[in-house]
C-alpha cells in the first residue's frame, strides 16, 4: 500500500489537476482551456522538484475531445515536451472510431517526439499497471496500483460533483 494522500489543487466539472504522491492526475470532462493546461504543467514543475522521478495519470473522458484552435495545440505540445515526467499514462476513453483514431494519432505523436515513455489506452487499469511499472523501473517503489485506482476514483468523483 503507498503511503501517498491525495492532493486535489483545481476541480470542477470540466476536470481536475491533483496529485498523488509523485503521479500528477489530470481528468478531462470537458473541453480544456490552455489556462488549465498551464496550471497543470507549473503543478507537475511543482511534484518534480519535490519528488524528482514522476510520472502522470491523464483521463480524457469523451467528452473533452474536442478540436483546440492551432495556436492551442501548439502551446500545449510545446508544454508536454517540456514536461520533466519520466512517464504518462493518458487514458482516452470512449470507443468507436472517433476516440480510437486520436488515440492512434497521440501514440504516434509520441512516438516520433519521444521526450518520455507514453502508454495510450482506452480504459484505466491498463494504464495504472503501465504506469505503477514504469515508474519502479526508474526508482519510484513505493507506489501500488490498488492506492492509485482509489485516488482516481475519488478525484473522478470531485469532477462529477463539480467540487
Amino acid at each position: 500500500m503507498s503511503e501517498y494522500e491525495l492532493h486535489v489543487d483545481v476541480v470542477d466539472r470540466s476536470g481536475a489537476a491533483a496529485s498523488f504522491g509523485p503521479v500528477m492526475l489530470n481528468i478531462s470532462a470537458g473541453p480544456q482551456t490552455i489556462e488549465r493546461s498551464r496550471e497543470a504543467h507549473r503543478l507537475t514543475q511543482n511534484l518534480a522538484e519535490r519528488f524528482g522521478k514522476i510520472g502522470s495519470f491523464s483521463i480524457v473522458e469523451p467528452g473533452a475531445m474536442t478540436a483546440q484552435p492551432a495556436h492551442q495545440r501548439s502551446e500545449i505540445s510545446a508544454l508536454l515536451l517540456s514536461s520533466p515526467l519520466v512517464a504518462l499514462a493518458l487514458v482516452l476513453e470512449g470507443g468507436g472510431v472517433r476516440p480510437a483514431a486520436a488515440r492512434a494519432m497521440v501514440a504516434g505523436y509520441f512516438a516520433l517526439k519521444r521526450p518520455y515513455a507514453v502508454k495510450v489506452v482506452s480504459e484505466v487499469s491498463p494504464g495504472l499497471a503501465w504506469l505503477v511499472d514504469e515508474l519502479r523501473r526508474h526508482g519510484v517503489k513505493d507506489l501500488d496500483a490498488i492506492s492509485l485506482q482509489r485516488a482516481i476514483g475519488l478525484l473522478r468523483a470531485r469532477v462529477r460533483e463539480g467540487h
